[in-house]
């Protein structure tokens, strides 16, 4: 029972805080006051104090101010708890046996016996509660009565505990297939050796075949006789090479005298027609350059004063044409007519008589000029010294027929008459054909008596061989058939003794399996006794609970109805009838009285009194206040089983301690 109660939390959505301090008493308590003074909290907060935060009504994050210290006896022993919403402690018997909010729920979970889903149907109705299970179907009565009181739990581990003995049967017959019957011993068979022996032997047969197989590869290659060349009639080979080398300078001598460089020309001949060829150019080109004058200096002269003398002429007379221009007078003495410039003319005339008739020159200044320039420039002593030179060359000479390349060319080149001569001394060429071939008949005589020389010894000696590697095949010529019966025989050997460690191997997996043949029937035997005893267990537990719950809910609602109804009676399948009338088909406070009473009946089979608390959150809502106070006076005749009792109402209470809210 709860013997002190302390709580404070304020809400974040309203700000509103419930705090409580309360002393708790054995009997019955009655807890009244206005709505809204948080009377049903303190249901809240109990189931709090032992369930930790599942048996809250919102999320943690609505409590997470929320402080309490509760105090209550448990199977005689005292406890005392603290939680918030993520932190708690727990002691017994002011030893501290628990921290954390996980270690302390087990702990009670384990103290207690029962959870909260037990607890709610046992030991609690809450607010508007107190006809559910009344309201409910028989079926739906019976899944909740069966959850609550673990049934459906033992249905569970009864279906969990007939699978498991079906895997066992399951198991058992597919090992029992798969063993099959005891293998059987294999019959050795008879002339049976020893297999090392027989290996042993096998051994020296293969190296003996070995031997076998290389004899008979070597004696396969043959090797044919070498055969003694014939000599030819033919000089030697050092003759045969002498008379060739002799030709072969023949042919180096002829292609030298071919390959000469020939002329035919005179050499000095050519030369000195190019250098008179060359001279008469450079006699040309000296005159074309430096032309002589067609007149002397002398004869220039004067015509370059006649050209003056015509031009002063010229002056002169055109002077006069601009005087007679002039206006004329008439003297006064003689009354003749007269120029003003007569005396100016008079001058120019007499000038013009001076110079005379005049010829006209033969060349023109500029042909004057160049003739003076051709008369200077032969003047010039360099000139002069050139012309003194040159003046000795001929006129004309003839191109030479041979070009000066060719001239060049000549210096180291013979005349085509020299290398007639040379030609005509070397001789006419030799034939070196059937020389060749009697040479090539000589060299292939000498390889192939070299070879025959290099063969007829090695010959010999494999010759001497083959007949010894002849005798030793001969000695092997039953080896085939031996190693064949040895090899059978250890075919034999082995293929028994793998029949022998197969049996010895499958009579193991066979003697082990059927050990695991033996554990799994155990197993299953358990599986069955199990589930034998999970059904009778199930079958006690509704056969004590049907009767036991009838029996003290008929008890309670006497009480409670003083009298005035007697009997509820509850069946297997959890039909209800109070006074042989359906639980259904009551109303008002005989409706509540009986669903109370079933409540009270069931919590007091469900717990056999582990925690004998009863709280009741205005049970009597639908009682008048006749029938509540007798409700009242029936759960206050109750403590002598249940310890405490805590009733929420808005009626005048009149027994036990009153808290006012």
């Amino acid at each position: 029972m709860f013997k002190t109660l302390k709580y404070s939390v304020t809400f974040p959505s309203t700000g509103r805080t419930l705090q409580r301090e309360l002393d708790l008493t054995k009997g019955l308590t009655q807890i009244t006051g206005a709505n809204e003074q948080g009377k049903s909290f303190v249901i809240e907060m109990m189931r709090f104090a032992l369930f930790g935060t599942s048996a809250l009504r919102g999320t943690s994050e609505d409590y997470k101010t929320l402080q309490l210290t509760a105090e209550f006896d448990l199977r005689g022993e005292n406890y005392r708890v603290e939680r918030q919403i993520n932190k708690a402690k727990l002691w017994r018997n002011q030893e501290l046996v628990a921290t954390g909010v996980k270690p302390v729920n087990q702990k009670l979970l384990s103290s207690l016996g029962f959870g909260l889903d037990v607890f709610d149907i046992s030991c609690v109705t809450n607010q508007g509660d107190v006809e559910r299970l009344g309201n409910m179907l028989p079926a739906e009565r019976k899944r909740m009565v069966d959850q609550v009181i673990g049934v459906d739990r033992i249905d569970t581990v009864t279906k969990w505990v007939s699978e498991q003995a079906s895997l066992a049967g399951k198991e058992i017959e597919v090992l029992e297939k798969h063993m099959g019957s005891e293998p059987q011993t294999p019959v050795a068979p008879e002339d049976l050796q020893p297999i090392p022996d027989l290996e042993g032997q096998l051994v020296t047969l293969k190296e003996q075949q070995q031997l076998q197989s290389q004899l008979k590869g070597w004696l396969s290659v043959g090797k044919p006789e070498p055969k003694l060349p014939v000599e030819p009639d033919v000089p030697s080979a050092a003759v045969l090479n002498e008379q060739l080398a002799q030709i072969n300078a023949w042919e180096v001598e002829y292609k030298r005298i071919k390959t000469l460089q020939v002329i035919d020309f005179d050499p000095e001949q050519i030369r000195l027609e190019w250098d008179l060829f060359d001279q008469a150019g450079r006699r040309a080109a000296f005159e074309r350059d430096n032309p002589r004058a067609s007149i002397t200096r002398e004869t220039a002269e004067e015509q370059i004063a006649l050209h003056g003398k015509l031009k002063e002429q010229a002056v002169y007379t055109a002077k006069l044409e601009q005087l007679g221009k002039a206006p004329h007078a008439d003297c006064p003495h003689c009354q003749t007519r007269f120029s003003l410039e007569h005396q100016a003319i008079a001058d120019y005339k007499f000038l013009l008589t001076e110079l005379g008739n005049l010829p006209q020159p033969s060349l023109s200044l500029a042909d004057l000029a160049d003739q003076v320039r051709r008369i200077d420039n032969w003047d010039r002593d360099v000139i002069q010294k050139t012309w003194a030179e040159v003046s000795q060359f001929p006129l004309e000479a003839a191109r030479p027929q041979a070009t000066r390349e060719s001239l060049a060319r000549a210096a180291g080149a013979v005349h085509i008459s020299v290398q007639d001569k040379m030609l005509f001394d070397l001789g006419a060429r030799p034939d070196r054909t059937p020389i060749e071939q009697a040479l090539r008949t000589r060299q292939a005589y000498e390889a192939a008596k070299h070879i025959y020389d290099r063969d007829i010894g090695p010959y010999d000696a494999w010759m001497a061989e083959k007949a010894v590697k002849e005798n030793e095949l001969a000695k092997l010529q039953l080896v085939d058939d031996a190693l064949a019966h040895v090899e059978r025989q250890l075919k034999i050997a082995r293929d028994y003794e793998m029949q022998l460690t197969m049996h010895q191997k499958a009579h193991a997996a066979w003697t082990a399996t059927s050990a695991v043949v033996s554990e799994k029937r155990v197993e299953l035997e358990g599986w069955k006794q199990a589930r034998l005893f999970l059904v009778e267990m199930r079958s006690r537990i509704k056969t004590y609970l049907v009767p036991s719950l009838s029996k003290v809910a008929s008890w309670l609602l006497t009480r409670m109805t003083g009298g005035q109804r007697n009997s509820i009676v509850v069946d297997e399948n959890f039909e209800v009838t109070v006074d042989g009338q359906p639980l259904g088909t009551l109303s008002g406070s005989g409706k509540a009285c009986a669903n109370l009473a079933l409540r009270l009946g069931l919590g007091q089979v469900l717990t056999n009194n582990v925690f004998p608390v009863f709280i009741g959150d205005e049970i009597d809502a639908s009682m008048d206040d006749d029938r509540a106070q007798k409700t009242q006076d029936s759960l206050g005749l109750l403590v002598d089983r249940i310890s405490q009792i805590i009733l929420i109402t808005h009626k005048s209470p009149s027994a036990g301690t009153i808290l006012e809210f």
